[in-house]
């Protein structure tokens, strides 16, 4: 249930966000059927002596008693404002979900045929009007509908699976097919749907791949960084014409880049549009913000917009394409740097725990793929409000949640005494983790003994 919540999250994402079997949005409902089935007296205390507890802890008592506030002043939209709040506890979810040996043996399982899955519908982008005619819609709060192919986090998802392959392609260099896969995605990326933090996103996974392979792998990263572009090059100088974002020249990736530095500029000189109104709405909600030490601490509030822009069909943006200042301005200093905190210590254990389980191809990949899926989402925050978007927090937190369980069974083991001893536990880590892997008669034993950790 879990994997296909979050499947249909990142498959159909904002569609699939507006589905509401009875009036409440399917991932929350989920969520609250899954906090029922833990078994809470045994994942909590090993939740609590995570170190994100107590930030997560003051995070979500900021984040509820907002929202019940804000309930009572503003009504049901208060609940869709704080909603980043509670998707956030899909961390608690995910960290249960791996705390069972099964849990990792389905994902893994899963995690091929679903990238298949997500390459496959974002290739049908260029052919998203043609097919708008033969496929459902659904409707927003406001009323406004949408087609079922949606394409919202397409391109991010193209550089998490592309950084997925090549990890594979790293641990097994002869197999040439994984990198042919990872410079088909980001080539298409570019093509499809490029955009500043989209560039943002493949300069973190070239420099991640540059960094953590070493120097005997910077003739891969080369390989990586430049062949996508030769890839497009000719395409472009085939004169096929393929319906993307932008109508783009190969010089106007170059421009399109280098308007991530470029402030004070009109719109009209920019590929981009959006610069200096992005800016006039901080500048706005932060000065708003800073009002009063009580604004400053505990933010002002949820059920209202940020943002004083309506769309067409008098839709409100409410946001202010900034996750970070929609924090600030929500929910104060003091839960803010607790989300900074929480976010830090998941990137951290991440690549801790890839760098642990380096040796397992079939699980250091997952956890590749989930950094990346972290950074990537961090990234969009600089510019747009992912997290008010359950498309992207609920995948988010529930793969955060399985790179913190994972970060403790890391902890358990690095703290046994012989090298042999820890040898011995990645190895039964390796087996049970395995999707391939058959039931003997000690698995029960071995599988009490993981979730004990």
């Amino acid at each position: 249930m879990l994997l296909l919540l979050v499947g249909g999250y990142l498959l159909f994402n904002y569609s699939f966000m507006l589905i509401r079997p009875v009036g409440i949005p399917v991932g929350e409902i989920v969520l609250v059927l899954s906090l029922l089935m833990i078994n809470h007296q045994k994942v909590l205390p090993r939740f609590i002596h995570s170190p994100i507890f107590i930030p997560f802890a003051i995070w979500l008592g900021f984040g509820l008693c907002g929202i019940i506030t804000g309930i009572f002043d503003h009504g049901i939209w208060a609940i869709r404002d704080g909603s980043h709040v509670i998707e956030s506890m899909f961390l608690y979810v995910g960290f249960a979900f791996a705390g069972s040996p099964h849990g990792l043996q389905k994902i893994q399982k899963v995690l091929p045929p679903a990238f298949l899955c997500l390459i496959f519908y974002g290739l049908l982008f260029p052919f998203r009007d043609l097919l708008s005619g033969f496929i459902p819609t659904v409707q927003n709060l406001s009323g406004k509908e949408f087609p079922l192919l949606m394409h919202g986090n397409t391109a991010m998802l193209f550089i998490v699976i592309s950084a997925y392959f090549t990890h594979l392609y790293f641990a097994r260099p002869n197999r040439h097919r994984y990198i042919v896969v990872a410079i088909f995605l980001i080539a298409t990326s570019l093509i499809l749907l490029p955009s500043r933090t989209l560039y943002l996103q493949i300069i973190f996974m070239l420099v991640y791949f540059m960094f953590s392979g070493g120097v005997k792998q910077l003739k891969k990263v080369a390989l990586l960084s430049i062949m996508p572009i030769i890839l497009i090059a000719i395409i472009m100088g085939s004169g096929l014409s393929i319906y993307g974002r932008f109508d783009f020249e190969l010089i106007d990736y170059f421009k399109h880049f280098m308007e991530i530095f470029q402030f004070g500029n009109t719109d009209k000189e920019m590929i981009s549009s959006g610069n200096d109104l992005r800016i006039l709405w901080w500048t706005t909600i932060l000065m708003d913000w800073a009002s009063s030490w009580v604004t400053i601490l505990f933010g002002r509030g949820f059920g209202f917009p940020l943002v004083d822009m309506t769309l067409a069909g008098d839709v409100a943006v409410r946001e202010p394409h900034n996750d970070i200042i929609g924090i600030l301005a929500r929910m104060g200093i003091i839960a803010t740097l607790s989300f900074l905190i929480i976010q830090t210590y998941l990137i951290y254990a991440s690549l801790k725990v890839i760098d642990c389980f380096k040796s397992n191809v079939g699980l250091s990949s997952l956890c590749v793929s989930l950094l990346m899926l972290i950074i990537c989402t961090l990234i969009i925050t600089l510019g747009e409000s992912p997290f008010i978007m359950s498309f992207f927090a609920i995948p988010y937190y529930f793969g955060a949640g399985i790179i913190l369980r994972l970060n403790r069974v890391r902890s358990y083991i690095g703290n046994l005494n012989t090298t042999n001893q820890r040898a011995t536990a990645l190895q039964q880590l390796a087996e049970l983790s395995n999707p391939a892997a058959l039931e003997k008669p000690d698995q029960p034993q071995k599988h009490a003994a993981y979730a004990s950790r």
